[in-house]
Order: C-alpha cells, then sequence, then structure tokens
C-alpha cells in the first residue's frame, strides 16, 4: 500500500484546522478597484469573490464583530517599497496619485465609519503595521480573512497572523486570485528546486529554480507541480512523442468551457461526447506553458471504468496521456516493468490530435486505457506516422508536462535510471527513494518508493 499526499497531511496532522476562539474580528485584505478593471496591472478577474466578500462583510456588521480593512500605498517612486516594490512592478499603480482610481476600494466594500482602515506597503497585513497591537487592543482571538490574492497577500496575512497569537481562518468563497480563477487549483507549497533534487533528475541547471505545487481546492491525492523550465521553440503540443495531456475529472464540462471562456487557458477541443461512449463528455484545453488538458464528466457510472467522483468542479487528475509509436508497446512496457495488466486496443476518435497532425478530425487512433491502483490511468495513443521525437533545450526537462510522478512498492531494477536512486526530503518524496527513468515513448516517468516513515 502506497501512502498518497492526502494520507501524509493527515499523519502529520497538517490538514486540521483550529479550533476558534470566542472574540473573533473580520480582516478584508486589499479588495480595491486595481483587481477589479480589465486592464489594470493588477486585474486577476474576482468579480465573484467580491460579491461573495460584501455577503460576509455584512454579515460581520449584523454580528457587530471588529472589522478591518487594509489597502496598499507608496510614496513616488516607491521608496518605501523596497525589495517588494521592486519585484512586482504592478505595484506602481499604487503610488500615490498616480492612480487614484485603482486604489479606492471595491464597490459595496468601502470601510464604514467606526471600521479600522490600515495601509500596507508588504503582502502581510502585519508587516510594518499596527494591525496586531490593534486586533489586541480589542481582545480579538480569532480573525477571518478575506479579499486578494490568495497566494500572495492573503497566504503572507494568514502566516502572520498565526505567529502573532491569532487563529486564522480564510473564509474560502471571499478570497480570490488569478490562478484558482478558471481551474480552482490552490497553492500548498512552493520553493526552490535542490540540487539534490536537481542531480535526480540529471538537471544540475535546475538547481534554484523555482517550483510551485497545487491541488484541487487545496486537497486531494493528486497535485500538480510546475517547474521553471526553459522551452524549445519548435515544440507543439501533440506532435510529439510522450506525456501529451492531463485528464482531469469535473463536474460539468460546459460548464468548464464557460469558466475558460475568458481565461490563460484556450480551448483547443470544444465540449463533445467521446467517439466510444455517449456517456462521457470532454474538452481540451492548453495550459501557459502549453501543456493539454482534458476536463472530462461522466453523466452516470459506468461500471467498466473505476473512476473518482468529482469533488470540486475541475477536481484531480486521473488519466495521463502518452503518445506511443504504439498503443501495444506502451501496453508491454508498463506491463514487463510495472506489473500492469494489459488493456484491450481500441480505435477511437481524437480530434485534437488529428487537427494538430493535419488529418481529417474523424481519423480513428488506436488506443489503451491502462488501470493503475487509486482510480488512475494511463491513456496510451498510437500517435500518427509523422510524429518527431520531443524536443528540448539542453540541461532543461521536457517541455509541457515533463514528467509524471508514481508511487510504487519498490523501484524495479529491470529499469535503467537518469541517476541513482536517492532518498529526498519534503513533498513529495518525505524521505522516500526516487529515480527517474525513461520510457518506451521517451517520456520521464519519476518513481517514488514505498510508504514514508511512520511518525514518531
Amino acid at each position: 500500500m502506497v501512502e498518497t499526499l492526502a494520507d501524509n497531511y493527515a499523519r502529520g496532522g497538517f490538514g486540521q484546522g483550529l479550533p476558534w476562539g470566542r472574540r473573533p474580528a473580520l480582516l478584508v485584505i486589499d479588495f480595491v478597484q486595481a483587481y477589479l478593471v480589465p486592464g489594470s496591472p493588477l486585474y486577476a478577474g474576482v468579480e465573484q469573490t467580491r460579491n461573495d466578500c460584501e455577503v460576509l462583510l455584512r454579515a460581520a456588521r449584523a454580528a457587530g464583530i471588529p472589522i478591518v480593512h487594509t489597502s496598499v500605498s507608496y510614496q513616488p517612486g516607491g521608496r518605501d517599497g523596497g525589495v517588494f516594490f521592486r519585484k512586482v512592478p504592478a505595484l506602481s499603480c499604487f503610488e500615490s496619485g498616480r492612480h487614484p482610481e485603482l486604489a479606492q476600494f471595491a464597490s459595496g466594500l468601502e470601510p464604514l465609519a467606526g471600521e479600522t482602515h490600515i495601509i500596507k506597503q508588504y503582502a502581510s497585513a502585519f508587516f510594518g503595521t499596527t494591525l496586531a497591537s490593534t486586533l489586541t487592543a480589542l481582545g480579538v482571538d480569532t480573525v477571518l480573512i478575506a479579499g486578494v490574492s490568495t497566494s500572495g497577500c492573503v497566504r503572507a496575512s494568514a502566516v502572520d497572523c498565526c505567529q502573532h497569537g491569532f487563529v486564522p481562518v480564510v473564509v474560502r468563497e471571499a478570497v480570490g486570485d488569478r490562478a484558482p480563477g478558471p481551474l480552482g487549483y490552490e497553492l500548498i507549497d512552493h520553493g526552490r528546486v535542490s540540487p539534490q533534487q536537481a542531480r535526480l533528475w540529471a538537471r544540475p541547471l535546475l538547481a534554484g529554480r523555482r517550483y510551485a505545487t497545487m491541488l484541487p481546492q487545496g486537497d486531494g491525492p493528486t497535485f500538480l507541480r510546475f517547474i521553471e523550465s526553459r522551452t524549445p521553440a519548435n515544440y507543439q503540443p501533440f506532435c510529439h512523442f510522450g506525456w501529451n495531456a492531463a485528464e482531469f475529472m469535473v463536474q460539468d464540462t460546459d460548464a468548464c468551457a464557460e469558466r475558460l471562456a475568458v481565461s490563460p487557458f484556450p480551448i483547443i477541443g470544444p465540449p463533445a461526447d467521446l467517439s466510444f461512449s455517449d456517456k462521457i463528455r470532454a474538452l481540451q484545453a492548453l495550459g501557459p506553458a502549453g501543456e493539454s488538458l482534458y476536463l472530462t464528466s461522466f453523466k452516470e457510472r459506468l461500471p467498466e471504468f473505476d473512476t473518482p467522483e468529482a469533488r470540486h468542479a475541475i477536481d484531480r487528475v486521473f488519466i495521463v496521456i502518452l503518445g506511443a509509436p504504439s498503443a501495444a508497446a506502451a501496453n508491454a512496457f508498463y506491463s514487463t516493468h510495472f506489473g500492469v495488466a494489459t488493456a484491450p486496443v481500441i480505435p477511437a476518435v481524437i480530434s485534437v490530435l488529428s487537427r494538430a497532425q493535419a488529418l481529417p478530425v474523424d481519423t480513428m487512433h488506436d488506443l489503451a486505457a491502462l488501470t493503475l491502483q487509486g482510480q488512475s490511468f494511463i491513456e496510451a495513443d498510437t500517435m500518427p506516422a509523422t510524429t518527431l521525437p520531443r524536443p528540448s533545450v539542453e540541461g532543461e526537462l521536457p517541455p509541457a508536462i515533463a514528467m509524471v510522478s508514481f508511487d510504487v512498492e519498490a523501484l524495479p531494477s529491470s529499469l535503467e535510471y537518469l541517476c541513482a536512486p536517492q532518498a529526498l526530503p519534503g513533498a513529495p518524496y518525505h524521505g522516500r527513494r526516487a529515480a527517474v527513468c525513461i520510457g518506451a515513448a521517451g517520456e520521464w516517468i519519476e518513481l517514488i518508493e514505498g510508504l514514508a516513515p511512520p511518525a514518531r
């Protein structure tokens, strides 16, 4: 049995909440027009969050609890903003007198008489301000947090809130961010690639590069990890061997199309029923790094597919799509080295693949759905004869979906690895041994061995 990321969090107690105190206050962080006006350098598309925050604000006022608003303001040139101001050029819109229309509070969220307004210069509402002393003087022990943006100022303020001795409660519906807008995924970890991790991938140049890890609504067993890497100019989605796409279980494919209509995720395949089952509906989109995404919903449970339920509008990845020289060859590779049961090969229409390779959209392609543990699958698609090896910049990761990580009971001795297996700290390794091999289609496969050690 292999421990999931969610299990590891639960075992360590990271997912548990804190009991509320008896004296709450509401903290509304930076909800100003800059995040709501299209064309603003800080526009985040958080209109629905503004509506939900207004509901929360009315409830807080009705309950009579203390309310604190924050906004950002800098002296001309940002001389009081230090490195943070230099790091985020968009903050220049908050220079005093430069764009007063963007610095105004959002309609319906303006502070009322008797409510505290704190002006800040940095991400945390506590850093360099009187917020902590103000809350202490009011006898507050619990802080409800709303505002923007979730991964920036809200997160920094929530951490500092705890460090100042207050219980932070982030109100999910009343916080917003650019990234969760289209997909609803939340940041759970970020940092820089360690030299040890870069050696594991035989890519020493990646040491020090930034990474981020995200989960649907912050939970679940399958995560997305983003790593800074240079992409070759000649990479084209669905034209190369390797990992072609990640398939997400969603509640409503057509509703997802509406969410993506104004987003950084252009739709390349509109919602449609699959050619082999009208009970399955999917769309295809491209992510910011050229990665391909399938958003798939099931109209009813199908006994032949052990698939997860979508607990969120856009839930976890449950299938990774591999572009292979043949589905049969992929079947043989995963069966030989991992004991995965051989899957039947069936013909199907894959319109995005056909369009990418200038074939008629109704061209049939052989595919096989290899069943893994944990309601997960590898779909191996037989690629057209014109498919090319995946290009990459020397010393960098493969473009788009660079690799897929799998938990395994033991690292197979039948495989050759880019680097000798080694134990790494932190998620997703948690002290376990890991190694990377290259699959039959040139795909990078990261294997993480066994269970994390039990807590002592």
